[in-house]
Formats: structure tokens, sequence, C-alpha cells
């Protein structure tokens, strides 16, 4: 499955998203610096959703009605709210109760079932959401929806994180554009099983329930299950996957897996958005991006390589002896001329601490 050419590239989602999504995110104060910190993904109808949650025996109320939802629902559900700020986790029955509120005014909003409604909420651990200022914004929130506004989305969820995580790939299939798009959150209390974070997978090729479970699970297993950073698991851990749209013929679904691997399995992807953030002007049709011995990109394309190797190679770090073979080698090469330097980073410093014990949002 590694092995095919599928010829998947990266595109520009502030114009281009899978068919028939749409996208909101605003500030609701939530939050005290009055950032972005409410997001809704809207689906088309008929979509599938797959859900994968904590592992942790102490789970925030609203991971169970989402896994409770998914599975009454069969899958077929429409629209997601996501709140940051808080975490709505260890709340007891009020979490239960803000969560019915805002998923049933959502849903009288647009016009749907409250089950066909999720929720998932990212914050300070035991602090309500305020539903009263996240009530009075649905509105504005759903006046929102758009295809292009898959940035806000990406921007509303953060907490602690330090830049936006996403990303949009496409590919052609028999003459039709396929397009499959991600965003995330996640900084602190990064392990597997799953790994911290709120994570969000569109696509706009159909698959019926069954199949796209087994692609959602196969990808969550080599990417989200195989990170860690310092060891701690949440209460609100959460991946949902969507598709919608036109079905397509089994025998392309090796080709959606390793594009759904693509979107989750998001290390280097971190690295080329982080390259494309540093400041340096490059071209992305010169790069080429090594990890270990795998050429992941070459010029710019998805090169052929073999994700779990490249999975195998950081577990085989992650428990290598500290400065001696726990080094991951990632190398970029922009293939724009000949330059020197270095920089120097470390483990946990001080203000990673900080920001994960002491933040309020």
């Amino acid at each position: 499955m590694s092995q095919l050419d599928s010829n998947w590239s990266f595109v520009d989602d502030s114009k281009v998203t899978p068919k028939g999504f749409l996208f909101a995110g605003i500030s609701a104060g939530l939050k005290a610096s009055n950032k972005k910190d409410l997001a809704l993904i809207l689906a088309p109808e008929g979509s599938i959703f797959s859900g994968m949650f904590t592992q942790s025996i102490v789970r925030a109320s609203c991971v169970d009605i989402c896994e409770e939802r998914i599975k009454t629902t069969s899958g077929f559900v429409r629209a997601i709210l996501i709140n940051s700020g808080q975490a709505n986790a260890c709340t007891g029955n009020l979490g239960i109760q803000h969560f019915q509120i805002a998923t049933g005014k959502i849903a009288e909003l647009l016009g749907i079932k409250e089950e066909e409604v999720l929720m998932c909420s990212t914050g300070v651990i035991g602090v309500p959401i305020q539903i009263n200022d996240l009530v009075k914004n649905l509105p504005n929130l759903v006046s929102d929806l758009k295809g292009n506004n898959f940035e806000n989305a990406a921007e509303a969820i953060l907490t602690t994180d330090l830049t936006l995580k996403k990303v949009s790939i496409e590919t052609i299939i028999q003459g039709r554009k396929i397009k499959i798009a991600g965003f995330a959150k996640g900084s602190g209390m990064i392990y597997p099983n799953m790994a911290t974070m709120l994570a969000f997978l569109t696509c706009d090729a159909g698959i019926q329930k069954e199949e796209w479970d087994k692609m959602i699970a196969i990808a969550v297993q080599k990417s989200f299950n195989a990170i860690s950073v310092d060891g701690e698991t949440s209460t609100n851990d959460s991946f949902v996957g969507i598709n919608a749209g036109e079905k397509i013929e089994k025998r392309f679904f090796p080709i959606i897996q390793q594009g759904i691997d693509i979107v989750c399995q998001n290390n280097w992807g971190r690295i080329i958005s982080a390259a494309g953030n540093s400041g340096v002007k490059f071209n992305l049709n010169d790069v080429d991006l090594y990890i270990g011995n795998a050429h992941i990109l070459e010029k710019g394309k998805l090169n052929k390589y073999d994700p779990q190797k490249v999975t195998d190679y950081i577990k085989s770090r992650m428990k290598g002896r500290y400065l001696v073979d726990d080094i991951v080698k990632i190398m970029i090469n922009l293939n724009s001329g000949e330059s020197k330097g270095t920089a120097w980073g470390c483990d946990l410093s001080k203000k990673y601490v900080e920001i994960n014990s002491e933040y309020t949002t």
C-alpha cells in the first residue's frame, strides 16, 4: 500500500478544501485573550463519521457522548462544535448539561437533529464551559460557515499551541479530484493511546462506515498513537474522521488510505510547515525531505516510501539512550544554493513547563 504512486499534492486550504464541507472559527469570549475559541465543521448530508477517543479511564463527558452518538447514528452525523478555553472535564452533571445545551442550539440553527451534532472541548480541566457566552455566539458561528474558513476553524481550537497544525492535499482518480484536509491541536500532555490532542479530518470521497473505520484506525495507530512529548495523556483526546460525497470504487481505497496516512502522520508535514513559516524564501517544488534514511519528499512531491518504517524508526529513537541513539535525523534540502548555520534546542524547557502548568488559556 505504501508503495503506490498516488501523486498526492499539497494545496492551499484557503482556496481548496474537500467538496461540500463548511468551516467556521470565531472568538466567543471563552478565552481571556479574546483569541478565536469556537469552531464548527458542517459536513454534507449523508456524511460518515468515525471517531477514536482517549483511552484514559478519566474522560470528559463530551468524549462519552460523542462516542455514543456516533454509535447510535451508525456514523451518520452532520456537525462538530469545538470550543477551546475550557475542557469541560471533571465537571459532573453540569458538563453533560452544557454539552446538551450547546449541541441542541446548534442543531436548531442548522436544521438538523441534535444526535447529528458532536462537541469536543479543550482547555483547562475542571473548568466548565462559559455556556452563556458560547450560546450567545452560536448564530455568529453559523453565519461564518464557509468552504474557505478552514484556517479560522484550525485557529479556534488552539490552546498552548505555538502554531497552526493543518494540512490539505489533493489527488486525481479517474479524472476526479479527491481532497483530504485535516487540522489538529496539541502541545503538552502528548503520549500514545491517544496522543493528547483534538484532530479532525475531512475527505470528499464516499466510503462506507465499516471500511472507513478501518482506514481511520490504521492511520491513527501509526501516527497519533506513536507520539510522545511528556508521557501524559488527557481527558479529552479525540480524533474524528469524516467522509462524504460520491462513492469511490474499492480498488482505489489504498490510495485514499495513503492520503489519510499523509494527513495524520504529520510529523513531516509539520516540518515542511515550519520551514514555510521560518522566513526563509524557497520554492516547495525544489524541496527534498528525509527522515532517517526515508526520502519523504522529492522536488516537493510525495515520494514512494514506507510510512511504517518511518514510524518504527521514530519509535526506536524514543527508546534510545539519551544523546546516543535517541536522535531523530531530519534533513531538508531546499536545493536553492549553499549556506551554513547552527541552531540549538532543548527537551522540556522551563517555559514549556510553565505554559502547561500555569496556563488558563
